[in-house]
């Protein structure tokens, strides 16, 4: 995968770990927000994976997330 697809993920990491700390915060509308934008960003990345090992690493990222 593209470094730039990494990139992309990571941000969307990032967009999910203020998600965390907003709803740690206390502020759900926020938090939920910002999980629904982590996902999709992910979830958007999940179809451009080049393999199936990459899309598996992926997929695993997304269900860790929605679990939250």
């Amino acid at each position: 995968m593209p470094s730039s697809e990494w990139t992309a993920i990571a941000q969307s990491l990032l967009k999910s770990q203020e998600a965390i700390q907003a709803d740690h915060g206390g502020d759900y509308l926020k938090a939920a927000k910002m999980y629904k934008e982590a996902i999709l960003m992910i979830d958007a990345h999940v179809l451009a994976c080049i393999n199936d090992e990459e899309r598996e690493k992926l997929i695993e990222i997304v269900n860790f997330i929605t679990s939250l």
